[in-house]
C-alpha cells in the first residue's frame, strides 16, 4: 500500500519461521502420508533449519539497510504461535497454517491494528518480522489514515521457499 506523502512506513519482511522438531516431525509424517524414519526426520529437519538461517541472513541485510538509509531504530517480532503479541517455517507447518487458519476475524483484526498503532509510534520508520501470510494493509490502511506506507517485504530466498 503506497501514500502519497507518507508520514511514515511500515516494512513487513515475510518470515520462514523455526520451528520445534517434534512439531515439524509431526507436520512431514502428514505431509509425506507415511511415516519416516528418524534419519529422514532428522535430514529434513537440518534442512528446514538451513532454510530458516538463509531467509534470516537475507532479512539481516534489508534491516541493516533500513537502519542505515532510512532510521530505523526498532524492529518488531511475531510469534504467531503464542495467544498474545509482543513487540520485541517449514510452509506446511508455519506459512500454510497461518494462511489456512480460521481466526476469529474480529481478533485477528484487533491484534494487527495493535500491532500497526505500535509500530506507528516509532516514528518514520518501522519494521515487523511476521509470517508472510499474514497482511497489514487494511490496519495500515485503518489506523494510518493513509498517511503511512505499508510495504510487504519477500526476500529472494523466502520467495524460493515459500514460493
Amino acid at each position: 500500500m503506497t501514500s502519497k506523502n507518507p508520514v511514515g512506513r511500515i516494512v513487513h519482511l515475510q518470515d520462514w519461521h523455526f520451528v520445534p522438531k517434534d512439531l515439524y516431525a509431526i507436520d512431514m509424517k502428514n505431509a509425506h502420508g507415511r511415516g519416516l524414519t528418524d534419519d529422514e526426520i532428522d535430514r529434513l529437519y537440518q534442512e528446514h533449519l538451513l532454510e530458516v538461517e538463509l531467509v534470516q541472513v537475507e532479512q539481516m541485510a534489508v534491516l541493516r539497510c533500513l537502519i542505515k538509509h532510512h532510521g530505523l531504530k526498532k524492529v518488531f517480532l511475531d510469534d504467531s504461535h503464542q495467544p498474545t503479541w509482543r513487540p520485541s517455517g517449514r510452509r506446511s507447518l508455519c506459512y500454510g497454517r497461518c494462511r489456512k487458519m480460521r481466526v476469529d476475524q474480529q481478533n485477528n483484526e484487533l491484534r494487527q491494528d495493535a500491532q500497526v498503532k505500535a509500530m506507528m509510534k516509532e516514528g518514520p520508520a518501522a519494521a515487523i518480522v511476521l509470517c508472510g501470510a499474514h497482511d497489514l494493509t487494511e490496519s495500515t490502511k485503518r489506523i494510518g489514515g493513509g498517511l503511512f506506507e505499508y510495504l510487504r517485504v519477500a526476500t529472494k530466498r523466502f520467495k524460493v521457499i515459500g514460493g
